[in-house]
């Protein structure tokens, strides 16, 4: 991977050379030759198709001949503001349109009239989505005429003028300036993905997966097998051989070697799900800097000449949340299973170099607005992680996109009353959180910000989990209700948990007390606790507890972890019997730590806690996992099994 001081070179390099080449008078002498040789061939055509194919074949000769890559897009739907249906445009090569036509078909003032409407309607649709300026050609091969775009209006259009060097220079002069600057998460995607598996993500992964086979501390290795842990993927099952195969052989290609076991298989796709992470945490940066400050508290660009010290302290804040919980948003980041690489252990020169390749890719788009806005991030995450893991994967996992519309309409189907609550128990990226999150602001639109603020938060809530996708709703809840947040000075917690929906902690009363009994199996011991549910009923108050607490464990500050759980307790007043469980816990997680087995279990245990602590809830919806039951391992199935029997979801027979 190139350091950004190279890459920065290189890009300017390539720039001078292009704009000294297009002005040499041998280029002039090619475009000459190119456009009498379009001419030729259009004023013989028989139809459209022809007239572009020769345009495109001729014109990408002449701009590979100065190093100019022409790939322009087929067929891209837009949605216009005159039709109903989707129109189609012929070729779009980023902010630039080119419109054909047969020379018949512009005979007559009216049939010109009509092209020139149907591409001002295409650049103003295109401006206004990716709110930049969009250049439009429109041109029968023997003339051309050009307009331009801005925010959904026309503010310049040519005369038809004949195709000749000139005017075709000013072609190639638009197609070099615009190329890269269509700021939209199409684009972002593109530059991020690339193709054949060559873009950013994908190097990063690699680069991350080559640490992770050969340099993992033992903090990873924990963080990486305790999430594969989470996934309950059966490998034994010999009815699921062909899908296995299938994922194992499209990650074995984004890697570059053959999978053959279960452990390549996991840690090639932790890779895969830790790179897309990252560029989704910076992402979410600097969408909360956005919607929350109205600036940007940390550009990319300086990041990408910032030392290697500097970026691993920026990363391991952002990973640990400190900087989200600095503005009071406690749980939106919490140092989850994919913050390993930012670790002093782990951090090198190759991680370094890959968040700058990162970062020098962001910073192309540091001013695009629009991308990062309410709109359009939610699409831009959701495009990017599918663009990032390939649908054999995602279908193993029973991971299918919900379109926001049926989201939509399954909420208004199930007939909310007055006063409704709605919960997802596997929310996956946020889809229906986030049109519930709608539809109450809709009917709350009268009332005052702190209120609907209130609201959404108190009746709205998801579980899931995945870590990566309670991540991404986490995310998207907060993109909704952000503009809620400018007046206000207190602390929030998003309601996106992660925990198992089909396996709650169980209320047990003892002593008179009421616990919450939970079993959180890890790969070196089960955490078996109880916590109270006073203690744990302020789900926000707790979470913050639980949040100090580990920090204290972390710390190694044993002596003093030992007592704040119990010093928390005896401020409810609760009765000195509880404290031989908070003291049990307590040393189960210290002696977690001193096996270098911890870092993350406290903000886990309270996560799954809160599942129990959220009530009841007048709508359930979502759209859940879509995978087979004999995927799941068969201790799980049980599990699952006995809950659904002790609830008469089942007969058990």
């Amino acid at each position: 991977m190139m350091t950004p001081s190279v890459a920065t070179s290189t890009s300017a390099l390539k720039k001078k050379l292009v704009s000294q080449a297009i002005q040499d008078p041998l280029f002039n002498a090619a475009l000459k030759e190119a456009a009498a040789e379009i001419r030729k061939i259009s004023v013989g055509a028989a139809n459209e198709a022809t007239i572009e194919g020769a345009f495109e074949r001729v014109l990408y000769g002449v701009l590979k001949d100065i190093g100019v890559p022409f790939h322009p897009d087929k067929e891209i739907p837009v949605k216009t503001r005159r039709h109903k249906a989707q129109g189609r445009t012929d070729s779009r090569i980023g902010a630039l349109v080119i419109e054909y036509k047969q020379p018949s078909t512009l005979a007559s003032k009216v049939q010109i009239q009509k092209a020139i409407q149907q591409l001002t309607d295409y650049v103003s649709a295109i401006s206004k989505e990716l709110e930049n300026e969009v250049v439009g050609f429109l041109t029968d091969g023997t003339k051309i005429l050009e307009l331009h775009a801005v925010g959904g209006v026309v503010v310049s259009e040519s005369a038809f003028s004949s195709l000749d060097q000139h005017t075709l220079f000013r072609l190639v002069r638009s197609i070099i300036a615009l190329k890269q600057s269509a700021l939209s998460a199409r684009n972002l995607i593109r530059d991020f993905c690339g193709n054949d598996y060559d873009g950013i993500v994908f190097q990063v992964a690699r680069s991350l997966n080559e640490i992770i086979s050969a340099e993992s501390t033992i903090k990873t290795e924990m963080l990486r097998t305790e999430w594969e842990a989470l996934f309950r993927l059966a490998h034994d099952d010999q009815s699921l051989q062909k899908r296995i195969q299938d994922r194992r052989k499209i990650l074995g290609e984004i890697f570059g070697f053959t999978i053959s076991e279960a452990t390549m298989e996991y840690c090639t796709l932790f890779s895969l799900h830790t790179a897309y992470a990252i560029i989704l945490k910076l992402v979410a940066y600097r969408v909360v800097s956005d919607v929350k400050f109205n600036t940007i508290l940390q550009d990319y660009k300086s990041l990408t000449t910032a030392s290697t010290d500097v970026l691993q302290a920026f990363c391991a804040t952002l990973e640990d949340g400190e900087l989200f919980r600095e503005i009071g948003i406690l749980n939106l980041l919490e140092g989850d299973f994919f913050s390993w690489y930012a670790a002093d252990g782990q951090w090198n020169e190759n991680i370094s170099h890959g968040i700058k390749d990162i970062l020098i890719t962001l910073a192309r788009y540091e001013d695009a607005k629009a991308i990062f806005d309410k709109a359009r991030a939610v699409d831009l995450f959701r495009s990017l992680y599918e663009a990032t893991v390939p649908q054999v994967v995602r279908a193993s996992f029973g991971e299918f996109y919900t379109p926001y519309w049926l989201a939509e309409h399954v909420l208004e189907t199930s007939r909310p009353k007055k006063g409704w609550t709605a919960l997802d128990p596997c929310c996956g990226s946020g889809t229906f959180l986030i049109a519930a999150i709608s539809k109450l602001r809709g009917e709350l639109h009268t009332s005052p910000a702190h209120e609907v603020r209130d609201e959404v938060l108190s009746r709205i809530f998801g579980i899931d989990l995945n870590p990566l996708a309670i991540l991404t709703s986490r995310i998207h809840y907060f993109i909704h209700i952000a503009d809620l947040l400018e007046h206000f000075d207190g602390d929030i917690v998003i309601p996106v948990f992660l925990g198992d929906a089909s396996n709650v902690p169980t209320l047990v009363k003892e002593d008179g007390v009421k616990y919450l009994y939970y079993e959180l199996k890890t790969l070196k011991t089960p955490l078996t606790f109880q916590i109270p549910l006073q203690m744990a009923q302020d789900y926000k108050h707790f979470i913050h507890i639980m949040f100090e607490f580990e920090k204290l464990v972390k710390a190694k500050n044993y002596t003093e972890a030992e007592t704040y759980l119990v010093k928390e307790a005896q401020k409810g007043k609760l009765p000195k019997g509880v404290n031989a469980h908070l003291q049990a816990l307590t040393d189960q997680l210290i002696e977690l730590e001193r096996r270098e087995w911890n870092g993350i279990w406290a903000r886990i245990i309270a996560n799954f806690i809160t599942t129990a602590c959220i009530g009841t809830f007048s709508n359930i919806i979502g759209n859940p996992p879509w995978i087979d039951w004999k995927t799941l391992p068969a201790g799980y199935r049980d599990k699952v099994k006995e809950f659904c029997i002790d609830r008469g979801l089942c007969s058990g027979a």
